[in-house]
């Protein structure tokens, strides 16, 4: 898979700006929940329930305010079939041949544990 395709993680400040990559703004069912500014090296979830209730659209003023405060965000996975490959030891997921399996598709470069992971989204039916 070429690197034309892979996004570099930023924050940005307004949907216009791109806060939210259009890819993941724009899937039909995708459910974003705030994330916790208490402890930045931990991506942890601000409210209780975020599977059932406290997640948002992309457009919701909540999310958008929370944003625009200075507050991350997370994709609820597996609503509307999306689902992310977390591909934080990206280096041997090569070496072993996994990346080549993965079909093209939008990926955003990561760093947390390697200077090379990836999130692969994919659009997944029928897994729960």
């Amino acid at each position: 898979m070429s690197d034309n395709n892979v996004k570099d993680s930023k924050v940005f400040k307004t949907i216009e700006d791109g806060t939210i990559p259009a890819q993941l703004r724009d899937f039909p069912g995708a459910r974003f929940i705030l994330i916790s500014k208490a402890d930045p090296k931990k991506k942890k979830p601000k409210e209780k329930g975020f599977l059932v209730d406290k997640n948002y659209a992309a457009n919701d003023p909540k999310l958008l305010g929370h944003i625009l405060g200075g507050g991350n965000y997370g994709i609820a996975t597996g609503f509307g079939g999306l689902h992310c490959l977390d591909a934080d030891e990206y280096e041997r997921l090569v070496e072993i041949g996994v990346i080549e399996r993965i079909p093209k598709t939008f990926t955003v470069r990561t760093g947390r544990i390697s200077s090379e992971g990836r999130h692969y989204w994919l659009k997944i039916t029928g897994l729960q």
